[in-house]
């Protein structure tokens, strides 16, 4: 069962909530968010509640304290993610927190209601260290009470991958786009923010999904984009304006990427091109006969009977035409259908040409190497080159650890080693019989547990030792 808590954005008045939930928090309040709860914090039954907007001012003085005790406040790191919470914070319609503790308070046998009184009094307590940490301009107040969520440091919450400076805290859902209430008048549409306030009247044929605060909107049959403060972010101008979408691209480190952009297909006249949002500035020239995001920041592009594959600043990846689109396969594959045949022209992602196989039967190595299990066409299994040229054929069995910069093959009931970084292969002195299977690839990178002759023994292919 999961013990959590649950944060809202409440009118105390009308009762009316903001209808995405804000966060969901293990057990307690993360330390960098106590002072956000800090202002009239207050129980009402099972529920506590605190004041928005004086919640956070006092959130923004102690990250002024960070700020100034870490060396941070200029650093783009950190000022970006706390100013987008700060936004996502100040933008929330309502007046008052409200945290939910059920889950946590089933944990004990105590009365909800005064479980939920306890802890009104603890964060009162709370708030007073982290006054007097402001006072003082000194963290050390603090520091018992930040060891209990075992952390030596607050620099070490806020450089947490998954925390972002506090921006990790909050939900997705909640904080990427802002909440809008649709109306229509007629058959014309416009909408409202959660209290009811106009943002965009009801002037247009169709608006449709927002996505990172954008949409397409339709009016007098030209199409545009608009985002959620009503503002047109590309003119009427187009006969067609599609959804908003990211494309991703650059380096990719601990699964994102470097850039992130979002982009628009938009249309005139027959011809697609692409926008980038909000600058609108065309990135793909309107002149393609089709255009489809295919993946990453690759783009199927079709003129007269041939398809392209260009990326987002109109740059041909693959020099060979298609008469058919490229398709995607395997998050590292694009591939082309061969007439007459069931095999497909394959590429990877930088449009190096590795052969004509099934899709399907290709996996992905360390280091863009290729495994290419048996088929009908191939008895056996073989090893590609990032070039796509052979490294092996006839292999009967491939150990493959996806952290591991080397791989072990059998071929011909022979165990070889083959080093993927470097690209050679990696001479053993004893012949082995057996590679034992076992954990040891979770602790040591590179590392074997090898049977042979003389008995059983750690191999780092790596330093061949």
């Amino acid at each position: 069962m999961a013990h959590r808590i649950y944060v809202y954005n409440i009118d105390t008045d009308t009762k009316e909530m903001f209808p995405f939930e804000l966060a969901e928090w293990n057990y307690n309040i993360p330390p960098l968010m106590v002072l956000l709860f800090s202002h009239n914090i207050r129980s009402k039954g099972v529920y506590l509640y605190a004041n928005k907007e004086e919640g956070i001012l006092n959130l923004l003085r102690f990250y002024d304290l960070l700020g100034e005790i870490y060396q941070l406040q200029y650093k783009k790191v950190f000022h970006e993610p706390v100013n987008h919470m700060v936004s996502f914070l100040e933008n929330l319609p309502y007046d008052t927190f409200k945290i939910d503790a059920t889950d946590v308070f089933n944990m004990n046998e105590d009365k909800h209601s005064q479980q939920a009184k306890e802890w009104v009094l603890e964060i009162q307590e709370q708030t007073e260290w982290f006054e007097q940490a402001i006072r003082e301009q000194n963290l050390a107040p603090l520091q018992s009470f930040l060891e209990t969520f075992f952390y030596s440091s607050f620099l070490q919450v806020l450089q947490t991958d998954w925390i972002n400076y506090g921006l990790g805290y909050w939900n997705d859902e909640a904080f990427k786009n802002d909440y809008v209430l649709y109306f229509k008048e007629g058959n014309l549409h416009g909408f409202t923010d959660a209290k009811g306030n106009i943002l965009a009247p009801a002037i247009y044929q169709d608006i449709y999904q927002f996505v990172d605060n954008v949409a397409a909107e339709t009016k007098d049959n030209k199409s545009g984009d608009i985002n959620t403060k009503g503002k047109i972010i590309i003119p009427l101008q187009y006969d067609e304006a599609y959804d908003v979408f990211t494309i991703y691209y650059g380096e990719q480190v601990d699964y994102k990427f470097q850039h992130e952009t979002n982009v628009a297909i938009v249309g005139q006249d027959n011809r697609y091109g692409l926008t980038v949002i909000p600058d609108h500035e065309l990135i793909i020239p309107i002149e393609y006969d089709e255009l489809e995001w295919l993946t990453h920041n690759l783009f199927n592009a079709k003129k007269g009977d041939n398809y392209y594959l260009i990326n987002h600043r109109n740059e041909l990846l693959i020099s060979s035409l298609s008469d058919s689109p490229f398709r995607y396969e395997n998050h590292f594959l694009l591939f082309t259908k061969l007439q007459g045949s069931s095999k497909c022209k394959i590429f990877n992602l930088d449009g190096v040409y590795l052969g004509d196989y099934n899709p399907k039967k290709i996996e992905e190595l360390p280091h863009r190497h290729y495994y290419l299990g048996p088929s009908k066409w191939q008895g056996k299994a073989a090893l590609l080159k990032p070039d796509g040229a052979l490294l092996q054929t006839e292999v009967d069995r491939v150990l493959k650890e996806g952290n591991y910069d080397t791989i072990a093959y059998q071929k011909n009931k022979i165990w070889h080693f083959y080093n993927l970084l470097e690209q050679k292969e990696i001479v053993l002195d004893a012949d082995v019989i057996k590679i034992v299977d076992s954990k040891i690839h979770y602790f040591i990178k590179n590392t074997y547990l090898l049977q042979t002759a003389q008995g059983l023994g750690l191999f780092d292919a790596m330093r061949n030792i």
